[in-house]
Parts: structure tokens; sequence; C-alpha cells
């Protein structure tokens, strides 16, 4: 028996060339895990989906080499818009791993092993990639060169196995969403590691980012455990990230 769940859609930057109109595509990653490998985290896929008719395309299985990943979080650099992933803890190949993922063809590099398991990845304007690490319950900083990171927060945060992540660039802050079944929302700023509690959350939410102007999308766990197609769309729904990238 073959379970799928929606993986997260990380926000990405912007990328265009000067004067030219920039090309804007959203996409999303699928997460499959399978009952007899005791629950580990298969493969999954990339997907292009048009956020107009909640339809996805197929654009082939997220592989490293010849063997397929399961990727639980993707983000996009701001300025160049390579796309970063991170491997679940349970995945067979390269787990616990950060890789750079070709749009085109789904094909996946290693990075490096990362040193602590990341739930969900979130890039600040300024390139600086911020990942919520479950087993630290910290934001932490990650060198995209070595896969090294470094807490923000000294206090942890007491949460769930999962949590995501979204910065606030102008606020200079990460807010993060890892608590319990109804769970809360927290900030942490970026500079002196403050902890803020904001307040409850309606649901268990795995995701959450900034679209557009000050709007914050989530989404929550309990609404994707449906279907793979109903699952993509719901992301493409409720996740509007814009992925920018030259063709």
């Amino acid at each position: 028996m073959i379970r799928v769940r929606a993986a997260l859609v990380a926000a990405a930057a912007i990328l265009c060339s000067p004067g030219a109109a920039a090309q804007q595509t959203l996409y999303a990653t699928s997460l499959r895990s399978e009952a007899p490998a005791g629950g580990a985290f298969v493969s999954g896929n990339l997907y292009a989906v048009d956020p107009d008719r909640a339809t996805a395309t197929l654009i082939g299985a997220i592989h490293v080499g010849d063997s397929p990943v399961g990727v639980v979080s993707i983000a996009a650099q701001p300025g160049s818009g390579v796309l970063y992933g991170i491997t679940a803890g349970l995945s067979r190949v390269v787990p616990r791993s950060l890789l750079i993922i070709d749009l085109r063809r789904a094909e996946a590099r290693v990075v490096a092993r990362l040193a602590t398991r990341g739930s969900d990845l979130a890039f600040a304007a300024d390139g600086t990639l911020y990942m919520w690490a479950p087993d630290q319950q910290r934001v932490v900083r990650v060198d995209l060169q070595s896969g090294d990171v470094s807490p923000v927060n000294r206090d942890p945060v007491p949460g769930s196995a999962g949590g995501a992540i979204a910065v606030d660039d102008a606020r200079h802050q990460a807010l993060v969403a890892v608590k319990g079944a109804q769970g809360t929302l927290d900030s942490v700023d970026l500079a002196t590691g403050a902890i803020r509690n904001i307040g409850p959350l309606p649901d268990d939410v795995r995701g959450l980012i900034f679209a557009g102007e000050q709007v914050r999308t989530a989404v929550s766990r309990e609404s994707l455990r449906v279907g793979a197609l109903a699952a993509l769309a719901l992301v493409a729904a409720c996740i509007i990230a814009y992925a920018m990238w030259r063709h």
C-alpha cells in the first residue's frame, strides 16, 4: 500500500532578465511512503501547477542519479532562482540531506548532509536559508555549502515532530507553526533569537508562507490526508508560491 502526502511548496525568488517580463510558475512536490518499507519515505514527484485550474503537470520523479528520493520541503534562492530541497530523515536514499533540484528534469544533486533533520525551509531576501529543525526545536541557519546549521533561538520552541517556517523580511523575524493538534504561531527574532508567542492556530499547520503583500498562507496536515490528485489541487489552491527561473 502506498500512502501519498503532499510536501510543502516554499517561497521562491523572482528571477527575471532586465527589461523583460518575468514568467511565473507554481511548483508542487508529492511525497510517497510505503507500508512494507516501515513508513519510510520512498520517493516523490515534481509538478508544475496551474493555479487557475488547480491542475498539475508531471515534470518527473525527483531522483539522485538512478535513485528516487523523498523531498519534504523546497525553497528557491532569491536572485538566482536555484531550487533547494531537503530529504526526509526516513528517506532510504540520502536521508537528511540538502539538495539542488533541476526544475526542468526533476534531477537532484546532493549539496551536503544536513547536521540535523529539517521539516521546512524558507529563504530570507538576503539569500540566507533558514530551516525548522524539529529535533532541536529551533530555527536554524543552513550553510549552503557544508550543510552545517547554527541555531537562531537559544531557548527551544516545544513542538511536534514536524513544523513550518516562513521568513518575514520586513520585521527580520521567522514565523514558526509547530505546536500540537491545534497549534500556535510563534515569532523568532533573526538577530537576537527572542521568541514571542503570537497566538493559536486553527489546525496542526505544516506549511506556512508569505505570498504577495503581507499575506500568510498555511496548509494543515489533516487537510492533506486525501488522494494524490486532490492533495496537489489543495496545494495549488492553498500555497501560492511562485518559482521564477530561466528556460
